[in-house]
């Protein structure tokens, strides 16, 4: 454990103390907090026997308040709307679902995912 050297006010006076420091590898995302990464999407993970086709993905720091929304560059909007396909994420709690809406894609899609830490109702 990692100790850090503070000043404190003890008995009228400051005093340097010695203090554990407790870390965690992953910190807990604060609420409203966003992170941009990318998700890969392999065209051979698509399952399902007719639409909506399905695939559970992973992302680093998934939290059951984590919502998912994928954000498509301009160029694969238009390549998914000519082949008349939408992906929607779904967070159910912590495990990633995307749909394919309409059609099984046949390529691979790298997409960027907005992470927003919200509050869940309940």
């Amino acid at each position: 454990m990692a100790t850090k050297i503070i000043k404190a006010w003890i008995d009228g006076a400051v005093q340097e103390i010695e203090v554990e420091v407790m870390t965690s590898p992953e910190p807990e995302p604060e609420l409203g907090a966003t992170v941009y990464t990318t998700v890969t999407l392999p065209a051979s993970a698509w399952v399902g026997a007719s639409a909506p086709y399905s695939q559970v993905v992973t992302i680093k720091g998934i939290t059951p308040n984590t919502q998912v929304d994928l954000r498509p560059t301009a160029v694969q909007t238009k390549e998914l709307q000519d082949r008349d396909i939408a992906f929607i994420a779904e967070n159910d709690n912590g495990i990633v679902t995307v749909w394919s809406i309409n059609c099984k894609p046949i390529t691979d899609y790298e997409v960027q995912a907005t992470l927003t830490e919200v509050y869940l109702y309940e």
